[in-house]
C-alpha cells in the first residue's frame, strides 16, 4: 500500500485532519499530490506532510495551490516541541528532489524550522490584517 493510499484510509476514519490537508481537497485543487508519512507499525500514522507537485523532471516543484491557505506538517499524537522538530526533519527527508519547494505551516506549528533541511525562512506582513506569516522556500 502506498503512502497516499494509507493516508486516504487514515483520513476516512479520523476527523482531526484539517480541510486543506484532506485528500478530497487535494484531489480537487492540485495537479498532483503525494504525502510523506511517519508511522508506528503498519496502521498507526503519527505524522504526515501532504504536498502538491507540479512540473516535469526539470521543472518539478512543490507548490501551494492558489485556493489553499496552508500546506503543513500534521501530528496525530501528542509530542513535545523537540520531537515535533525531529519528526518534521524526517518528513522533509522523504520529499522528492525539486527545483523549488514552498510550504506554509499551520499557526500552531510556527515554531518549527526547516532551515537545517536547506530551506530559507521568510516572514511576510499581510495587510490590512497585520498578521505575520512564515513561509519556507527551498534554497537553490
Amino acid at each position: 500500500m502506498t503512502n497516499k493510499e494509507r493516508y486516504r484510509k487514515f483520513c476516512a476514519t479520523h476527523a482531526v485532519v484539517p480541510v486543506f490537508s484532506n485528500p478530497f481537497w487535494l484531489d480537487a485543487v492540485a495537479e498532483n499530490w503525494e504525502v510523506a508519512l511517519i508511522s508506528e507499525g503498519e496502521s498507526r500514522i503519527i505524522a504526515a506532510l501532504p504536498y502538491c507537485l507540479k512540473g516535469n523532471l526539470f521543472t518539478k516543484r512543490i507548490y501551494l495551490p492558489d485556493v489553499s491557505f496552508y500546506q503543513s506538517v500534521l501530528f496525530f499524537t501528542d509530542v513535545d516541541k523537540n520531537r515535533k522538530q525531529i519528526l518534521t526533519e524526517q518528513l522533509i527527508q522523504q520529499l522528492p528532489k525539486t527545483v523549488k519547494s514552498y510550504f506554509k505551516f499551520l499557526p500552531e506549528h510556527a515554531g518549527l524550522s526547516l532551515v537545517k533541511s536547506g530551506f530559507e525562512k521568510k516572514l511576510m506582513e499581510l495587510t490590512p490584517y497585520k498578521r505575520s506569516v512564515q513561509l519556507f522556500k527551498q534554497q537553490s
